[in-house]
């Protein structure tokens, strides 16, 4: 799955292809996120696994504002939830 990804493709599992391009419209590109992309996601994922990506990939890279201006830290610090 990994290989696919890194090679520019998508996961064969449908399922695992759904969070694939969701977490891609998230991180990549939001607004070219399709009604029929939508669809498709939407029939492979449940609303609480929707959520819980979209937050997680949110959490994750809330980061990218202090790496942008060399802010981020030398040494990851752990942050209770």
């Amino acid at each position: 799955m990994l290989n696919a990804v890194v090679e520019g493709g998508v996961p064969a599992d449908p399922k695992h292809a759904a969070a694939h391009h969701l977490a891609e419209a998230v991180l990549v590109d939001p607004a070219g996120l399709t009604p029929e992309r939508w669809a498709q996601i939407r029939a492979e994922l449940s609303v609480d696994e929707t959520a819980e990506i979209v937050l997680q990939m949110t959490r994750y890279s809330r980061n990218k504002v202090r790496r942008a201006l060399g802010l981020d830290l030398d040494e990851i610090v752990r942050q209770p939830l």
